[in-house]
């Protein structure tokens, strides 16, 4: 059956795709973040190298992430996601930056009484997720910066064809840096789906940081989502962080949805405690909610076959990011 009207999973993908959410993990965000959407100018580091890079900064984070009992229909569904990242900043000029970064993630689902969807089997098997994306912000003068993003994605169930896994998304804008706290500016993305057309949206960019005090700070970046924290020691930060994430899975040819596509749209919201072990070490705990965790099954044609919402979803994690 053909669909006729858009799910909430499809207007999400408005905003999910605009920021880009294949490269913003839920467990925590990065002692990197998602690169600044401009004029971010952090001192040189290092001495020249070849292509007219400086030495830069170099970050591997690991975490997993644990959900117990989301209930889903008449059963309910436990989630363990595994995930790492290997990224690289390198400072081009004073206030040009170049970071590279792949991301990997591996997740697992066990089902329990889900007859009403699938008599006697799993809405899917084990999921596997990786991303490649390059960024680049350049100074066109003291006031604005250009950023430019590219980045290609396989997502599917562990035997899903690769070549039908893959999406790619690219980003163009500008931002304008009103003072120290907070740049504004406009963008446009480019972003390829499975089984769906092109999409071509606008983009805002937004990179707030406040510090309210000596202990409290207020962010919210246009890939990363809000963030409020506060520092009791210098080795501690408590948070409370909300954000959204998409993911489009590719299904493999033996499943219920064979050679069709599995959407997922999530809005977690998380409490957290960084501890800084060592100045290169940070070690994350959370917990919280996911306030939304919509799935939506479609065949290889595009059509939607299932719509539902995984509710009460309760998420658990741990992460561990070392910076060298």
């Amino acid at each position: 059956m053909t669909r006729d009207r858009i799910t909430l999973v499809e207007a999400a993908v408005l905003v999910a795709v605009l920021t880009l959410s294949g490269t913003c993990p839920a467990q925590n965000e990065r002692v990197f973040p998602e690169p600044e959407p401009s004029g971010i100018q952090p001192d040189d580091q290092g001495a020249e190298m070849d292509y007219g890079l400086t030495a830069g900064e170099y970050w591997f984070d690991l975490w997993s992430e644990f959900s117990p009992s989301g209930e889903l229909g008449d059963g309910d569904v436990e989630t363990w996601r595994t995930g790492a990242e290997l990224g690289a900043m390198y400072p081009l000029g004073p206030r040009d930056r170049l970071w590279i970064q792949f991301k990997s993630e591996y997740t697992n689902s066990d089902f329990k009484n889900i007859d009403e969807f699938v008599p006697d089997g799993d809405l899917y098997n084990s999921l596997l997720e990786y991303t490649l994306s390059v960024t680049s912000t350049t100074a066109i003068s003291d006031r604005w910066s250009v950023l430019l993003r590219a980045s290609g994605t396989s997502a599917g169930e562990a035997h899903a064809d690769f070549d039908e896994t893959i999406t790619f998304r690219g980003v163009v804008g500008a931002a304008y840096t009103i003072n120290s706290n907070l740049q504004i500016g406009l963008g446009a993305v480019m972003a390829t789906r499975l089984e769906e057309d092109t999409a071509f949206l606008p983009l805002p960019l937004i990179d707030l940081k406040y510090e309210i005090d000596e202990q409290w700070r207020v962010e919210f970046r246009s890939f990363t989502g809000l963030k409020v924290t506060y520092a009791p020691a210098p080795a501690l930060d408590l948070s409370l962080r909300g954000t959204w994430e998409y993911t489009e899975y590719r299904m493999d040819h033996d499943g219920p949805f064979a050679g069709g596509v599995f959407r997922e749209l999530r809005v977690p919201v998380m409490l957290e405690a960084d501890w800084k072990l060592h100045p290169q070490f940070v070690l994350t705990g959370s917990v919280g909610l996911n306030l939304l965790r919509e799935w939506e099954f479609d065949d290889a044609n595009g059509n939607e076959l299932l719509d539902t919402n995984v509710n009460n979803d309760m998420v658990l994690g741990l992460g561990l990011t070392y910076r060298f």
